[in-house]
Formats: C-alpha cells, structure tokens, sequence
C-alpha cells in the first residue's frame, strides 16, 4: 500500500474531488483484495456499474484500470479515485469482504425464545414503517384507504432527503435519489403481488414513475434507470394478473394515454401499452387506436415526432402479430420519408439479395434536397457496399474516388481501396492530388508514411513543431532522421520543463527526457539539461524529487 500517494498524484484535482464525493455519498461497492493485499477489485455506481482494479505491486502509472468510457481512453477517472480513498479510509477490509464480517444473524435468532422473538418484532414494527407495512399485507387480503395517499408522502421524502433549498437534486445525490426509488419499489411490490394486491402494485410503480419523471434532478441518467426498472416491474405485474384486472388495467393506460396525448405523458403510456400487454387482443385493440391517432394527427393534437414513434410500433405491432409483408408495405409506403422506414425497406431488399432495387432506393434518397453532409457520406459509403455485392465494379469505382475527393475521411480504408482499384503508373498522379485535398487532413501524415515519404513527413513534423506527430512516427523516421528527432525532442522536452506546474507534469517531462538516451550522443546534453533544471528551479522540491528518483 506504499504506492497509494503516488497514485494519488496521478489524478488532478477536479477528478479527485468527484472521486472523493463518489466514496463519500457509498457508490464504492464489492470491495475485494487478493490474498496478499496487493490487489483490490471494486464496482462504483456511476451510470452504471463499472469494474475498477488497482495493482499496488505495479508502476503507478500501470497500477489502475476502470472499464469506463473515459478511462478507455487512456485517463485516469473518478471511479479510480473513489476505490484509493476507500482502501485509504478502510485498510482492514483487506482480508475480510462485507459478508465474512457480519455476525452470523441466523445462529443468533436462534438463540432466542419465542417471546423474545415476537418483543423485538413488534417494537422494531413500530420504529420502521416498511416493516409494518409488510407484515399489514402478510396477513390481511385488504388494500388500506389511505395508502396511496400514504406512499406519495414518503416519495417526497425521499425527495426531500436528497434536494438542494431550491428544490433541486444535484448530480451528487442524483444516482442515490434513483437507487431510493428503485428500492422503495422493490421493497413494496412483492408483498402486494403475494395479497393480490395487482391494481395497487400498478399504481404504486406508476406513482414512482411519475414521482422521477417531475424530479428537479442534474440527470445524467439516472431516471432512465427508473424508467427501466418501472418498465421492467410493470411487465412483472402484469404477468399472473387475471384477464379482468388486466382488461381494468389496459383501459387506464388507454385513457391515461388519451388524456396525455399532447404532452409528454403521450410516450410513457403508448409504450406501455405496446411492452406491457402481450395478449394479442390488447395488441389488435392497441394496433387500432395508434392507427387512429396517425390518421387524425391534427385532430389528436399530437407531437409529429411522437406520431412518427407510433408509426414504427405500429409495424412492430403488426410483425408481432404475423401480419402479412404486403400488408405491413402497404402500411408503410406513405412514411418512407421517416429515416427508420427507408432503412428498413433497404435491410429488407438486401436481405433478399435484390441489390438492384437497394441501389435504385439510395440513389433516388441521395438526389433529394437539404441533406446533411453526414447523410450524403453515408449513402455514399452504402452504394459502395451495393454496387460491390451487386458486381457493378465501374460504379463502385466512381463512388469510392467520390467518396474520398467529398467528404472528410476518418481513416485510410477507402484511400487504400482507391490505390487497389487504380493502375499502378497513375497512382502517384492521383496521391499528389489526394495529399493536398481537404478531405484527408486528418490523414495526410498516416498516408505519407504509408506511401513511405519520410522527407515530406519531417518536413511537416519539424514545421510545425508536432511532437505528438513525431512520437507517433518516430520509428519510421528515426533510419533516415536520428539526429534531427533528437534535437527536436531535447528541444520540446524543455518547452515542456517551462509548462509544468505539478509533480505529475515533472514526472512526465524527466520521462521524456530519458527516453532520448536511445538515441546517439545523447547523454551529455541529458545530464546538462538536468543540471540546468536542478540549477534553474531550486524551489521547486517535487521536481527535484522526480530529478532524484529518475538517477538526474
């Protein structure tokens, strides 16, 4: 555990400070350490669920890994430093998970007499409501008057618990708020399917669904997972229910649905009625009345994007129910402006191998008005795949140059299919002109060290001052420019001493000074240059430090 500081310096400051919030607000869970304690494996609760190790017998700069998005790219991030200010604040957990340390509550009751038993039941009923509550609905088929009422006083507690004075829930509590909810639901909702209580579980999860979706949250997220979980729970409720409560059930959703129709109320009630109610009968009734509502858009007021939502579950709908092809084309033909629908009748006619038709689809949509340019790529780069599965290669040809000459390239793939398709006494000719086209700037450099012109490289590299550059293609050059690569890092590597303000930045500067001694009289300037740090920045203790560690 020696390394914890290390690892520590490693993060800057604004990370560290969320990391310490996640630890403090408990979305550090799992914590483990292998047998010798030179490792420890955690989850932390952020979006979702996220992985994090860290090796203490390893480099710092190798010792943490986290499976999120911003730690893939190459970062250290707040999960990380959540888990080292648990394993700061926590050093016994080393040798013991959470379960081993718990006293073993099973042998312990058993202990007690039957009196005692009952005693303790009952006082700590009276001292914790959901405890009361669960044993009301053990032992009675009846639904209380008040207990909706009732539920809807504790949600706004919860609410309450985790707002600001304003009323607002900062991205700080915003996950605990979720995870309330998802609890307080899952708390509740078996009991009341285990008294029947079917119509009562319906509205308590509607209660919570509607109690997230009217939160004053920073959401990043996590009312989503509400939403999820509320789904998730609705489908559960519904399947054992009776076909008399579900037909109650339908037909509250239905006018739930009507009533909501203009607001967005709308989409929470039509995919319910399309995810919830499985029977076939629901699903025709549903077919019907969302139908209805795309005929009669200006009659129902409705949002067009929520309307062209309807059109597609429609089409699921009807899919589900085995309609026939025909029937389901007819349906769709006057939407095919809808992106989703064109992409559809394409997958389908690819599908079939019919690639004249595809062809024919992308051709007609490439040619309408006002389209984006990242829609006009990608219909490009589809044609590219049709023309070649459909073997007209002369077409595919031209729509690979038009692809590379018209629209920004991310990588080399479709250059490298314009040099495959281009005679070998022409390519030079058609390089020239790719190399100075602004659609491979991004490019330029990955192609000329593919095309092996070095000279132009580092021409372009040493211009510009590019050090990232350099470091990227640095084994290409160094055969024909070792001396000129090392001058120019000992020249950014002192650019780079001047910038740094931390004991991270100094670390990471004496690094890249000592990866110049690979290169051929070298050492003399990396002891001066050392000694010129040591000499110019005397007050600086933690550069000298870095100096000290690294033999400087």
């Amino acid at each position: 555990m020696n390394h914890i500081d290390a690892l520590f310096d490693l993060f800057n400051e604004t990370i560290l400070d969320r990391g310490e919030d996640y630890y403090i607000e408990g979305h550090v869970k799992k914590v483990q350490y292998s047998d010798n304690g030179n490792t420890v494996c955690a989850k932390v609760l952020g979006t979702e669920a996220y992985d994090v190790e860290i090796c203490f017998d390893r480099a710092p700069k190798e010792a943490m890994s986290c499976d999120c998005s911003y730690a893939r790219d190459g970062h250290y991030c707040k999960h990380m430093a959540a888990v080292l200010f648990a394993v700061e604040n926590d050093p016994q957990a080393m040798s013991e998970s959470d379960e081993e340390k718990l006293p073993d509550i099973e042998t312990m009751i058993s202990k007690l007499t039957e009196t005692q038993i009952r005693a303790l039941l009952i006082q700590t009923a009276k001292d914790v409501p959901l405890l009361r509550d669960k044993i009301y609905y053990l032992t009675t088929h009846e639904l209380r008057r008040d207990q909706l009422a009732k539920w809807e006083i504790e949600l706004k507690e919860i609410a309450e618990e985790y707002e600001d004075y304003h009323g607002f829930i900062s991205y700080h509590n915003a996950y605990k708020y979720a995870d309330s909810l998802c609890c307080f639901l899952d708390d509740r909702v078996p009991s009341l399917l285990k008294n029947q209580h079917v119509e009562a579980a319906f509205e308590l999860t509607d209660l919570v669904l509607r109690s997230a979706l009217e939160a004053d949250i920073d959401d990043d997220g996590d009312i989503q997972e509400v939403e999820d979980h509320c789904d998730s729970m609705i489908i559960h409720i519904l399947e054992d229910a009776d076909m008399a409560v579900k037909e109650k059930l339908y037909q509250q959703t239905f006018e739930d649905l009507e009533k909501h129709k203009a607001d967005d109320g709308a989409w929470l009630y039509a995919g319910r009625l399309e995810s919830a109610f499985q029977d076939p009968g629901f699903k025709e009734r549903t077919l019907s009345f969302f139908r209805k509502i795309i005929d009669n858009e200006d009659e129902f007021e409705a949002d067009p994007i929520f309307v062209q939502s309807l059109i597609l579950s429609c089409i699921r709908i009807m899919k589900e129910l085995g309609r026939a092809k025909e029937e389901i084309a007819v349906f769709r033909a006057p939407y095919r402006d809808m992106r989703e629908i064109r992409e559809m009748e394409l997958q389908e006619a690819i599908d079939e191998k019919d690639y004249e038709f595809a062809i024919s689809m992308v051709e007609t949509w490439r040619k309408k008005e006002g389209l984006y340019e990242h829609e006009l790529k990608r219909f490009s780069e589809k044609l590219i795949e049709l023309y070649k599965a459909a073997g007209k290669m002369d077409a595919y040809a031209g729509e690979v140059s038009y692809q590379v000459f018209h629209f920004s390239q991310s990588d080399l793939r479709y250059i490298d299919i314009l040099k495959q398709l281009t005679i070998a006494e022409e390519w030079e000719s058609v390089r020239e002109t790719l190399l100075s086209a602004k659609t491979i700037q991004g490019q330029r450099l990955e192609l000329m060290a593919k095309e092996k012109l070095f000279d132009r490289l580092w021409k372009h590299i040493h211009q510009n001052n590019d050090y990232l550059s350099a470091k990227r293609y640095e084994k290409d050059l160094t055969p024909c420019f070792a001396e000129e690569l090392r001058d120019f890092f000992f020249k950014n590597v002192r650019e780079e001493m001047l910038r740094a303000n931390c004991r991270e930045h100094y670390r990471t500067a004496i690094r890249h000074l000592k990866e110049i001694e690979k290169y051929p009289d070298s050492a003399e300037t990396i002891r001066r240059i050392a000694d010129e740090w040591h000499t110019q920045h005397k007050r600086r203790s933690s550069m000298l430090d870095e100096l000290k560690k690294a033999g400087l």
